[in-house]
């Protein structure tokens, strides 16, 4: 269909194994004004406030994927970006890009952000909140967020999940059921995309909008990353009007890190008189926040006290 032939340029799925605790919900999701869904994380013996750090999750995700990482980071806001767990409602005519999905985030934290935590897809609506917050000297750390395309995973997860309709299952267990004996799904995986499922009266709810993430697909192939990259740490005109600086943690065991990308960023990181900092965890794959938290919270620590 034209729908997969869509989901064919792009790339991998997100998965995590937090789970969400001790959270307070901070502003619930309107659809009135298309405020997304955050929850405030606190940490008892963290003296600061951090309530001006926000954290956003992967594709298929939610916020409260990051809880353990925010925890460990010294708390923050975590956010239901459009289309996932909370954030469902309806955004009317509104575009689903990354560069709206950024507009939705700015608008629905009511703090002045000072730095702004994605990993992989969060990491590209990261970049997008870094282009609309230039003039405000945020911070952003992208997660293993590769630039471009990587592998086409997920055009076999959305195949599998718009193949199952879920109206015929009464639990998640029967649909997790489904993912990993008949349809072939590691566990892991199958065990993770029906954890976030709501119900209603009438049927389960995937944990996600495949509408508003089918339409998000394309994007990682059309993003600028690099464009955008250059323009907020090499471009005179965001030297002269901000000090914003951009990390990106790569985990050294992602194939997906070509010698040419790697080239570029490095090259970029020599020009950028310490605007761009590109650091590698060598013993983490994609999901950094998992693999290696504590090699990952040794970076922020170092950094957010400079």
């Amino acid at each position: 269909s034209s729908s997969l032939l869509r989901m064919k340029t792009v790339t991998g799925y997100y998965k995590s194994r937090y789970h969400c605790s001790n959270t307070i919900i901070r502003r619930k999701f309107s659809s009135n004004n298309t405020l997304l869904h955050t929850k405030e994380i606190k940490v008892d013996n963290n003296n600061s406030k951090n309530n001006d750090v926000v954290f956003l999750h992967g594709l298929l995700g939610n916020g409260k994927n990051l809880t353990t990482m925010a925890k460990r980071m010294g708390g923050g806001i975590l956010v239901d970006l459009r289309g996932h767990g909370k954030s469902m409602s309806s955004f009317g005519q509104q575009r689903h890009t990354f560069e709206n999905c950024a507009k939705d985030v700015i608008q629905s934290v009511d703090t002045t952000i000072s730095t702004v935590v994605g990993h992989s897809f969060g990491g590209r609506v990261a970049l997008e909140c870094a282009m609309q917050l230039s003039s405000k000297n945020a911070t952003t750390w992208l997660l293993d967020t590769v630039p471009g395309q990587a592998d086409g995973s997920v055009v076999e997860v959305f195949e599998t999940i718009q193949s199952i309709d879920v109206q015929n299952y009464d639990t998640k267990s029967d649909i997790s059921k489904v993912l990993t004996e008949e349809k072939k799904m590691n566990v892991g995986l199958a065990q993770w995309l029906t954890s976030s499922m709501t119900s209603d009266e009438s049927s389960l709810k995937w944990g996600f909008d495949l509408d508003i993430i089918e339409d998000l697909l394309p994007e990682f192939g059309t993003q600028d990353f690099m464009g955008k990259l250059q323009h907020l740490v090499l471009s005179e005109e965001e030297q002269q009007k901000s000090s914003s600086v951009i990390h990106l943690v790569r985990g050294g065991k992602n194939t997906a890190w070509s010698m040419d990308i790697l080239s570029k960023l490095q090259e970029i990181q020599k020009k950028s008189n310490n605007r761009f900092y590109l650091h590698v965890l060598p013993n983490a794959g994609h999901w950094v926040h998992v693999e290696d938290l504590p090699g990952l919270v040794k970076l922020w620590e170092t950094h957010k006290t400079k």
